[in-house]
């Protein structure tokens, strides 16, 4: 046995007795004495006498002695500390990139607006990746267009590159997928005559898609050579996905809006100004289509001094949905007019939807708000529970069970009360936004609904739909199963003077 090595240095000039001195090698070592099993780490940690951390690659082997002794012991150790370090370098570079993951996606659901999503992706992608610069070109006409950078002089925003020319959006539109050049050492002739013309130590790029082909390239730069690896490439592989479907949501929004704006009058207008109150809404149609659903809702002075606002939800989508839709909206505006109390204006409304020919039913909810005192009375059909929020408590849910409209006649709807002091806001909703779901199918819920509008609950009231959608939004990864309408109603002082914040359709 090496023992007597203990005090010695071993022909690698690593103390022996700093090893064995160690109780784990120590044990490991009669391990191997004893049981002739040999031991291995790949990368032991040692502190040196003078306080230096290093790594050693430690191998034990047993050695056959004489019969009935122990086996004596070989000890190897190789100083891997360089390795070591490049190692953890490595995958603390790896963390770094996965966790850049779910901000870039974060930031990029935060806007329905394409040109926002695509500057905010390529700084947050470039920050991440540690680049240099970042740009990002889009295909136009047969030329490739920069339209956006990051680290480069806003100069070079409008240069293009004709398609047939070799240029690095060519290059990434050609492989149809991420392309990595860690060095000119490392690449093909083509992407080593491009690094050679724009002075470039390493690149990255990343495709951005468009109905089934690449429409643009997001492209990042390094001054010298860069040890991209497999990390870099899967984070390109995701921002490529999670920009083009940010994109597409933009794209399919754009086209929804200017089809809601052409029904708003029927399903959306509101009054310009309402005595008493202010107020902001949003209408948000499901990802998968761009027609508008069933969502409604409506504000209306019932007589002087008292508010009617109402929202609501039919089922299904289409042509026939909406006008069904419009059926039951213009059904409680009409009935609140004539008979101003939130339950009857619903069993009203519920006989015109049993006797309708659509055969479907409505979640809605009504409040009648009297600006003069503040006293809000309510009544909900299976509609989902609306937030108040005030500054002297937290966000609350306002609950009120009763059954959804066209289910059965003579549904013995009741009246809720709450009082609304000065500039408290009642926050109306549809279901759409709630049961909002993740990729692992949890939804939204009440509870993030409650904490997202505590959050927005210091904004202006003309952004409090918008930033309570956004957070549903980009908690669902911008994938929507239903529409989401939002209407925020809040109650101003006598002598304010109330408008309304924004058309719905733009308040996204």
């Amino acid at each position: 046995m090496l023992w007597e090595a203990q005090s010695r240095f071993d022909r690698l000039g690593m103390p022996m007795h700093g090893f064995l001195s160690d109780a784990d090698i120590a044990v490991r070592f009669q391990d191997a004495a004893y049981t002739g099993e040999p031991f291995a780490v790949p990368a032991y940690p040692y502190r040196t006498p003078t306080g230096l951390q290093t790594y050693w690659r430690v191998s034990l082997f047993p050695v056959p002695a004489r019969l009935g002794d122990p086996f004596d012991v070989l000890l190897t150790a190789i100083d891997v500390t360089a390795e070591h370090s490049a190692e953890v370098s490595r995958q603390r570079r790896r963390g770094d990139l996965a966790a850049a993951e779910g901000l870039i996606q974060r930031t990029i659901l935060s806007t329905l607006d394409a040109d926002e999503i695509l500057q905010r992706s390529l700084v947050e992608a470039t920050e991440a990746y540690g680049a240099d610069w970042g740009w990002i070109a889009l295909r136009e006409l047969d030329s490739w267009v920069f339209r956006n950078v990051h680290g480069w002089p806003a100069e070079v925003i409008g240069r293009s590159f004709r398609e047939g020319e070799l240029s690095l959006p060519r290059l990434a539109a050609e492989a149809n997928g991420v392309v990595v050049a860690p060095s000119p050492s490392l690449v093909g002739d083509r992407e080593r005559e491009l690094m050679a013309r724009h002075d470039i130590g390493a690149f990255l790029l990343v495709p951005l898609y468009g109905r089934g082909e690449v429409r643009g390239v997001m492209g990042f730069c390094w001054n010298d050579p860069e040890p991209l690896d497999d990390a870099h490439r899967d984070l390109g592989e995701k921002l490529s996905l999670a920009t083009t479907l940010a994109l597409e949501n933009a794209r399919a929004y754009g086209h929804e809006r200017r089809i809601a704006k052409a029904l708003q009058s029927a399903f959306f207008a509101l009054p310009p100004r309402v005595p008493g109150v202010e107020f902001a809404h949003l209408y948000h149609s499901a990802t998968a289509g761009a027609q508008v659903g069933g969502d409604f809702f409506d504000v209306m002075e019932v007589s002087p001094g008292r508010v009617g606002m109402a929202i609501g939800d039919v089922s299904g989508h289409g042509v026939g949905v909406s006008t069904f839709a419009m059926l039951v909206r213009s059904s409680m505006h009409v009935n609140a007019l004539q008979a101003p109390s939130p339950h009857r204006v619903l069993s009203a409304t519920n006989d015109v939807v049993l006797r309708s020919i659509f055969g479907g039913y409505a979640s809605a909810f009504f409040g009648l708000l009297d600006t003069s005192d503040g006293s809000l009375a309510y009544c909900s059909a299976g509609h989902p529970e609306p937030v108040l929020v005030s500054e002297r408590a937290r966000p609350r849910l306002l609950t009120a069970h009763e059954l959804v409209l066209g289910v059965q006649p003579d549904v013995a709807y009741a009246d809720h009360a709450v009082s609304l002091d000065a500039d408290d806001t009642l926050l109306l909703y549809t279901d759409g936004l709630v049961e909002a779901c993740d990729s692992k199918g949890r939804r939204f819920g009440p509870e993030r609904l409650l904490a997202s509008v505590e959050r927005s609950a210091e904004l202006s009231l003309e952004r409090m739909p918008e930033s309570v959608f956004l957070d549903a939004f980009s908690f669902a990864g911008g994938e929507l199963a239903d529409d989401v309408a939002i209407l925020a109603v809040r109650r101003r002082c006598e002598g304010d003077a109330p408008r309304q914040e924004r058309l719905a359709i733009d308040a996204a």
